[in-house]
């Protein structure tokens, strides 16, 4: 498919504005149809490319684009799969195996887990800016996580860490997760890591 130089500027510059990663506010729907368009044209050699995102969970890898809407950034593989990332944190994520559709929010003080609040004192875990996370699943499933605020990373690449402490399933204790956002040297996201399961690690968005 040929296209014009007027007709590919005009490309990119929708582009640009669907592949950032800067969120500001409304909700929109994203059609899959829409980004298939989007990727047909931009995959073509008369066009443009668009850059390659790769989402990893449970040791498995699916190619995903990003889109970005008024308040987040839809990570898609434009079928089932789209993942909500607001600037922070991922906030939804829908089409993984088995979980059904995840969201996250965050809960009151009021409604903390004592149990988990105990093993959190007995620890002497102390986080800054510290709130209570709660990730529900339409299945029924609900992980309740203790974290921190963001802060930015003083060793090895450049980025943001969010310390996070779940209840180990075992009675062990709290268990330490580490939310990563990584970026390049000119301050751009280049990786995500969230962690909503404990049972199966980080899930990770990186620009391959």
């Amino acid at each position: 498919m040929k296209v014009s130089r007027l007709a590919r500027g005009l490309l990119k510059l929708v582009l640009a504005v669907l592949l950032g990663l800067t969120v500001v506010g409304c909700n929109l729907s994203f059609q899959s149809t829409q980004y298939q368009f989007l990727k047909s044209l931009a995959l073509n050699e008369s066009t443009v490319e668009i850059p390659n995102w790769v989402l990893i969970w449970d040791g498995k890898e699916r190619l995903v684009y990003p889109v970005a809407l008024e308040n987040e950034t839809l990570f898609t593989d434009g079928d089932a799969l789209i993942v909500s990332f607001d600037g922070w944190q991922i906030t939804k994520i829908r089409g993984l195996p088995n979980l059904g559709v995840l969201k996250r929010f965050v809960r009151s003080q009021d409604g903390e887990d004592t149990a988990f609040r105990n093993h959190v004192d007995q620890e002497k875990i102390i986080l800054e800016d510290q709130r209570t996370i709660v990730w529900d699943s339409s299945l029924g499933g609900r992980s309740i996580w203790y974290c921190g605020g963001w802060f930015k990373r003083v060793d090895g690449p450049p980025g943001y860490v969010q310390s996070c402490f779940v209840d180990d399933p075992k009675g062990d204790g709290a268990i330490e997760f580490v939310n990563t956002i990584g970026l390049t040297s000119l301050g751009m996201i280049q990786s995500i890591g969230s962690t909503f399961d404990p049972n199966k690690g980080a899930l990770r968005i990186e620009l391959r």
